[in-house]
């Protein structure tokens, strides 16, 4: 039901709203970049049209069915979930089965559920992977229940864990599930219900949230002796770029030579005062630089996904790369409204063969390393002309498919050349040893970056992020194959409780 009268309001929408910023991949980038104009327009149109699209719908179904409509409906939460899940498919493109929001609340004794989603086992422990943004957020959850799902059945042929999603606002004074997202893995089906009697939590793992949000919930978590996979205290080492470049440093792994100027600092600082302290950066960073043509990267400190990032290319000398760039103070002054300002030095010589454009483009590799073990990743892969390889900046995804051969083009190569399995090796070892301070994080995303500097490849760690996003992209380095990770889920606690649904 939820999803019909979704596609209803999606069929309107593609017909009347859509076409007048282009075609929804149009849409889908400029919200990314953070047009709140187009999203506020799609917002208000799908609230103007809801109740229009629920008397149509209630046209064409029968009586008993309209009884559920109506139940439905009267809910204030199933109108919402259905207007955002609208918004979700406007926003970006799904990666995991439709999600079903059902109506009323289930019997918290899964073998009693009218969906069955396990085995019945009252004695399962439940992981709940813990969100702060819905938009989309399937896509980030459902690869780790087929995960999980697997690895049961794999290592112990038998489901030994349920995986669910939950919400902030879906859990009780206890941190008890009230509602969650959960999956019915012999069908591939997605539902999110309500339910009964809540349902107690054995370990938790955030994505999608907040640093701020993080530290909350994770207090709370540990107030209550639950396990958690990264643990606020854990990823807080991450989220400082700087501290990260630091520590990533004393470890002797590649890292692009970077400096910081703090958010305190810049507002003490008249105009001509921050450009002598650029230049000094610029000095720094560049001091060893044998090309005369060099990239500057000016970023938030503790920014992710790509937002604020902004490059500046141009020739070595301060004074001739300030001409090029006169807008470059302002930036670093737009950015110390809300954070401190990283820069650091540009890696950008060695592009990847794009079948998509049929171009060599900017490439970021992003891996996921768990408990120290590099399992699965993707690539992410700039727009032409562009520096920055992320989906937030325009950019793509490329999968790390069976067969995938990849070409590379670099300075000193005349012709383009394989990507070989002793690269595959040099990026394992740099990723695992950049892992090593933040082991405690459980999963932690790693983007690398390649570079042709004397007479090699080199690659360099760029950032560290606590809570990976792109998952649904993820494929294991080894086989190829769909999947984030096996090794993760033998880590959690084993042994549910017999209360565990209550």
């Amino acid at each position: 039901m939820s999803q019909s009268i979704s596609h209803s309001i999606q069929e309107i929408l593609l017909q009347s709203v859509i076409p007048s910023f282009g075609d929804i991949h149009d849409i889908r980038l400029s919200i990314k970049r953070g047009d709140h104009n187009s999203m506020k327009s799609i917002i208000s149109k799908v609230d103007d049209i809801f109740d229009e699209v629920l008397i149509e719908y209630a046209n064409h179904i029968d009586a008993e069915d309209r009884q559920i409509l109506l139940l439905a409906t009267a809910e204030p939460i199933f109108c919402q979930r259905v207007k955002e899940g609208v918004f979700e498919a406007i926003y970006s493109e799904r990666l995991c089965p439709p999600l079903d929001i059902l109506a009323g609340a289930m019997p918290s004794d899964f073998s009693r559920h009218p969906y069955s989603i396990n085995s019945g086992d009252a004695n399962i422990p439940v992981h709940a992977v813990c969100i702060e943004y819905l938009p989309n957020i399937c896509n980030e959850i459902y690869p780790l229940m087929v995960d999980s799902y697997v690895c049961d059945l794999a290592k112990h042929w038998r489901q030994r864990r349920l995986v669910i999603g939950i919400h902030a606002d879906w859990l009780d004074e206890n941190l008890h599930a009230k509602r969650c997202i959960y999956n019915i893995s012999d069908s591939e089906q997605l539902i999110e219900s309500s339910f009964t009697d809540p349902i107690r939590i054995d370990s938790v793992h955030f994505l999608a949230v907040s640093p701020e949000f993080h530290q909350l919930w994770s207090e709370r978590f540990a107030k209550n002796d639950i396990h958690q996979v990264n643990p606020y205290q854990s990823a807080l080492k991450a989220d400082d770029k700087f501290s990260c470049y630091c520590q990533l440093n004393n470890l002797s792994v590649p890292s692009p030579k970077a400096s910081l100027i703090k958010q305190s600092e810049i507002s003490t600082l008249d105009d001509q005062a921050l450009i002598d302290r650029c230049n000094t950066i610029f000095s720094s960073i560049f001091e060893n630089e044998a090309d005369q043509e060099i990239t500057l990267v000016v970023q938030p400190n503790k920014g992710t996904e790509g937002r604020g990032v902004k490059t500046f290319s141009g020739p070595l000398n301060w004074s001739a790369f300030l001409a090029t760039h006169p807008e470059l103070p302002d930036y670093i002054k737009e950015i110390a409204r809300n954070d401190d300002v990283l820069l650091r030095r540009g890696i950008q010589n060695v592009k990847i063969l794009d079948d998509l454009t049929d171009k060599a483009v900017f490439f970021d590799i992003r891996v996921n390393v768990i408990n120290g073990r590099m399992e699965s990743g993707f690539l992410m892969l700039a727009p032409p002309d562009a520096v920055i390889a992320s989906p937030e900046q325009g950019g793509h995804v490329l999968e790390c498919k069976i067969g995938a051969q990849w070409m590379l083009s670099a300075p000193e190569h005349a012709a383009p050349f394989k990507w070989d399995q002793t690269l595959w090796t040099e990026i394992q070892n740099v990723a695992q040893k950049t892992a090593l301070p933040f082991i405690d994080c459980g999963v932690v995303g790693i983007d690398i970056r390649l570079e042709w500097r004397n007479h090699r490849i080199v690659a360099w760690v760029l950032d560290i992020n606590p809570r990976p996003a792109g998952l649904a992209h993820s494929r294991y380095f080894e086989t190829r194959e769909p999947g984030v990770s096996q090794c993760l889920w033998d880590t959690l606690p084993q042994q549910g409780n017999l209360s565990a649904f209550r």
